[in-house]
């Protein structure tokens, strides 16, 4: 399995003594194997654990175990507790959803802290397979049912190409010590009588079904790639944006041929349900009354005479804040300032500035059409349009873009996609900070 996992490694872009890497390591079997095939490839790396405590003596036994892991392999041990009920009520999610967005948010940190060049996690085929159940009983589109991706930002997940029993069969044969959660055993989540239940039977029904399923889920992303592709196409040509969200013309979607599937595609990243995207479809019929309304967590759709618009103060307007200090970026609700001295950000969601340079007042401010930015690493300007199309965001993901200019109307940031050549820190600056933009996805 060491040949087969450092091919891996190398078909990702993942390079022993070029990258370092932080593993996301809990204690179970999935992840401890990683870890031990991580060493084997002669990877330098460290070792990052999340004690979310919700299983009291265990989740403590667990930490000790991974602090126990990193010693054996003499490498940086990182871990952090947090209190979920906190958590839960500051994010107004439940504890599972809360319990990800933690562990990917603090592994991205300790990312940056300490120079690490990519995040690996244990995830495998398995996964991939009961994610794809997961999302089929719930309600999915092609988006939900091509399965866990196996780079994502700085996400690597290198074992999907490995079954369960591979991987345990590794660990038998290595000898390797793990932990067993003992909430995968009940049956009170999804995950769990999937994996209990009903993979049995399908693997009754066909031994290899993991890998007949796997191979369904990488036709399924290609499909996706190029369904997203056309419908995009069709986008640009009924959606448009103005002051306070987009409209989409009632009639060019209605006559569409595909409409009602463009507008699960334009409504769904605003919070719209499956049945909503229909029921807005069916407003844009020539007999449909104007004047109804649907509304998402955070959004609102208007059914206007000739169009349907989308309205949100948080999502599509933003924030339009002039920063006049460094005290300011408090205002930013979207922005968190983050004091490193010297330290470069090198991921689109932040930014380095250097205070000796800064000249206030700063604009943050939604894009606008004909803003252009000289891109990081390159000498002549973009607009900011051609940028987004590049990107592939959607209509809707486009209008919620943020940036942030300077006092002479020079776009320093694009938030979330491209920093700005004029942010250039230049030789033996220490004198930073640096801005972290929380993006609404």
């Amino acid at each position: 399995m060491h040949s087969q996992f450092l091919k891996r490694m190398a078909d990702l872009g993942l390079i022993a003594g070029k990258h370092r890497i932080l593993v996301a390591i809990s204690g179970g079997p999935d992840s401890v194997a990683l870890t031990d095939l991580i060493s084997h490839a002669g990877f330098q790396f460290g070792m990052a654990h999340c004690d979310f405590g919700l299983r009291g003596k265990e989740s403590t036994d667990d930490a000790v175990f991974c602090k126990e892991l990193s010693q054996f392999y003499q490498v940086p041990f990182h871990s952090q507790q947090f209190n979920m009920n906190s958590e839960c009520e500051t994010r107004q999610t439940n504890i599972q959803e809360s319990a990800r967005q933690i562990r990917y948010e603090y592994f991205d940190l300790l990312r940056r802290e300490h120079q690490y060049d990519y995040i690996v996690t244990g995830h495998h085929s398995d996964d991939s397979a009961e994610t794809f159940f997961i999302n089929l009983l719930r309600g999915s589109g092609l988006k939900g049912l091509k399965g866990i991706p196996a780079i994502n930002g700085y996400v690597v997940r290198p074992l999907l190409n490995f079954t369960r029993k591979e991987i345990e069969k590794y660990i038998q044969d290595a000898g390797l010590q793990f932990r067993l959660d003992s909430s995968n055993a009940s049956f009170k989540y999804d995950r769990n009588v999937i994996r209990h239940r009903l993979f049995p039977i399908l693997i009754e029904l066909n031994p290899i079904a993991a890998e007949t399923i796997r191979q369904t889920q990488y036709h399924l992303e290609q499909t996706a790639e190029a369904l997203n592709d056309y419908l995009e196409t069709l986008a640009t040509a009924i959606c448009s944006k103005v002051s306070d969200g987009i409209s989409i013309d009632k009639k060019g979607i209605y006559n569409c041929k595909h409409g009602q599937l463009l507008m699960f595609h334009l409504l769904h990243p605003y919070g719209f349900t499956p049945a909503q995207c229909n029921s807005a479809y069916k407003l844009c019929a020539p007999d449909a009354l104007p004047g109804k309304k649907l509304e998402s967590a955070a959004n609102t759709l208007f059914a206007n005479r000739d169009t349907l618009r989308i309205s949100s103060s948080v999502l599509i307007s933003g924030e339009h804040v002039v920063i006049q200090s460094e005290a300011d970026f408090e205002k930013c609700k979207k922005l968190t300032l983050i004091n490193e001295q010297g330290v470069v950000a090198l991921d689109q969601h932040y930014l380095t500035l250097d205070r000796q340079t800064i000249i206030y007042p700063l604009v943050w401010r939604n894009w606008e059409q004909g803003d252009r930015i000289q891109p990081f690493g390159m000498k002549g300007t973009k607009l900011v349009s051609d940028l987004l199309r590049e990107h592939r965001l959607s209509e809707p993901e486009k209008h919620q873009v943020q940036v942030l200019v300077n006092n002479n109307d020079q776009l320093l940031w694009v938030a979330g996609i491209r920093a700005s050549e004029i942010t250039r820190i230049a030789g033996g600056t220490s004198n930073t900070f640096i801005l972290r933009y929380a993006s609404s996805e």
